[in-house]
């Protein structure tokens, strides 16, 4: 190898050019390496320019002319060149103008090596920069070969994580929750699995796997619907075993509703967790998620709705603690006792009352309930009732009557009314020659049940003095004929009386009638007799009352009060 005469560095034997600082060696190179041989590469390049001189008279005029102006001699330098290689006159312009802008060096590593390369050929070309070339960074080149190592690796553990890694099926894809209902407060969510897709999926995932034949999981991919799994199964040579996984893990897809499904409004939400789907089908390498499904309620329509109470009313009626209600119409005064339901025409509703009807006592509570299907009615009607059931306090029992100071003068007159009429009904059964001739209110009795009585009536005992008229007629012998009076204790039994807040009896009592005793009349000079009902002194029917809670077991352990008391 020859060295440049001007910068020293190694280039080929038949080079023109140096490929390091641009310049043409032609002239100078022999005679330069001719002294390289005798002084050593330093002196050489020392003193080159003197050496070159002697050579050449016209190579010395151009060194001293570089001395001097060496980017002007350069330039020329570099024109004469490329007037000589016609190849390259095309590039004068634009090569000049790089030259003047770069300087010589950078000029002729861009412009030398490519005309070198045109002159010489490719191979003496490659061979003077393989010279050139330096060697390459060992630092950079242990980092390419760990960078390279590294995105080996990465892609063998991706390969290996693909071939283990399950085959994951998003939960959610296989639930549907539909809204149904069209009014407010009245829908409902149903929740349903898309079996068809789920199953499908499994049958794909488990084809992925390697867990049933790839040809049948392809056929089943490439379906766009599916009427028969079975004939997907038949094909297959394990076909059993192929099912029973698809159905387990079909099995093993399991979720629960939290919140409410039925009358829902706007706004509400259904939510559909999944329960721990996975334990039990990892073996086949397949594995779901997703946490959950939620379904919020809108577009269902708002619904009037009305008092559908304000068309009864609740009667109460009877004594405290052994009251009864009964619903009725705002319009109809006419209760019946028997009544613990009503039919109103103009809502079309039943109301029916609660099951303690009965034994009420003032500030007690009933309830009215009303008895309808909300969809069904809606759907008739257009409304629906704003509450299915209404509560009502018990108000306006009366108070048995206990004692004398609890009697009213209200109360009183009634019971004396009821006790004439019953005393003129029983002197109406008597013969044609006795009349009743008057009668005189003496004062009553109370028989009021105790606490553990099995009774829960009391008794009033309304005591009247009676006289009865005979008019005695002998058809046979006229001087049998008589005229006579009689006066016996006579008592009416009225039950189930109470004193209302007013002071007037508020209960429908029960008029019982009169006493068991009898007043036999006998007359001394004639073969008439006859008896009435009642007794011949105040006495006698005093003991006869009070022995009542002797006789009557159903009054057994209850108290006898009266005015003839006081």
């Amino acid at each position: 190898m020859k060295r440049c005469p001007y910068c020293g560095k190694e280039i080929d034997d038949n080079a023109k050019f140096c490929g390091y600082c641009g310049k043409n060696v032609t002239d100078a190179l022999p005679a330069y390496n001719d002294k390289l041989a005798s002084e050593g590469p330093e002196e050489a390049v020392q003193n080159e320019n003197e050496d070159v001189g002697t050579q050449s008279e016209s190579t010395a005029e151009q060194e001293t002319a570089a001395d001097e102006a060496p980017k002007a001699e350069e330039n020329t330098a570099q024109q004469q060149y490329y007037q000589q290689n016609s190849q390259q006159n095309c590039q004068q312009n634009g090569q000049q103008q790089y030259y003047q802008q770069n300087g010589q060096q950078q000029y002729y590593q861009q412009n030398g090596q490519q005309q070198y390369y045109q002159q010489n050929g490719p191979q003496q070309y490659n061979a003077q920069n393989a010279v050139a070339k330096k060697p390459m960074d060992k630092k950079l080149l242990k980092r390419i070969i760990i960078i390279a190592a590294a995105a080996v690796a990465a892609l063998i553990a991706f390969l290996v994580y693909r071939a283990v890694a399950p085959v994951t099926l998003k939960s959610s894809d296989y639930i549907v929750v539909t809204t149904d209902g069209k009014y407010d407060g009245y829908g409902s969510a149903d929740v349903s699995v898309r079996e068809e897709k789920l199953t499908k999926d499994i049958i794909i995932a488990l084809g992925k796997k390697g867990e049933i034949d790839r040809s049948v999981y392809q056929k089943v991919k490439q379906a766009s619907t599916i009427d028969d799994w079975n004939l997907f199964f038949d094909s297959m040579s394990d076909a059993e075993i192929a099912e029973s996984r698809v159905e387990k893990i079909y099995d093993a897809f399991s979720y629960a509703t939290t919140g409410k499904t039925e009358h829902l409004s706007n706004g509400d939400t259904v939510t559909v967790k999944f329960n721990n789907l996975n334990d039990s089908i990892k073996e086949y390498g397949i594995k779901f998620t997703g946490g959950k499904v939620t379904k919020k309620i809108s577009g269902l329509e708002k619904v009037t709705k009305f008092d559908a109470f304000a068309n009864i009313k609740v009667v109460f009626s009877g004594l405290s603690s052994h009251g009864t209600a009964v619903i009725t119409g705002t319009q109809s005064s006419d209760t019946d006792d028997d009544e613990d339901y009503y039919e109103d025409e103009k809502t079309d509703l039943t109301y029916s009352l609660s099951d303690n009807n009965g034994s009420l006592k003032n500030g007690d509570k009933v309830t009215v309930t009303i008895d309808f299907d909300p969809e069904e009615y809606i759907s008739e009607h257009g409304n629906i009732p704003e509450a299915s059931s209404k509560e009502y306090t018990v108000s306006g029992l009366g108070t048995q009557l206990s004692s004398t100071n609890q009697m009213t003068d209200a109360a009183l007159k009634t019971l004396k009314e009821e006790a004439v009429k019953d005393i003129k009904d029983s002197t109406s059964e008597w013969d044609d020659e006795c009349k009743l001739d008057g009668y005189e209110y003496k004062g009553y009795y109370i028989l009021a049940p105790g606490e553990d009585s099995s009774n829960s009536e009391n008794g009033v005992f309304m005591v009247y003095k009676v006289t009865a008229k005979i008019n005695h007629k002998d058809d046979f012998d006229s001087s049998e004929d008589f005229s006579d009076k009689i006066s016996f204790y006579y008592y009416t039994d009225i039950t189930n009386v109470g004193i209302g807040t007013d002071g007037s009896i508020c209960t429908k009592y029960q008029v019982e009638g009169g006493p068991d005793g009898y007043v036999n009349y006998n007359r001394d000079d004639s073969y008439y007799n006859t008896s009435f009902y009642g007794y011949e002194k105040l006495d006698d029917l005093d003991k006869a009352v009070r022995n009542l809670t002797k006789s009557w077991t159903s009054f057994e352990g209850d108290s006898v009060v009266s005015t003839f008391d006081k």
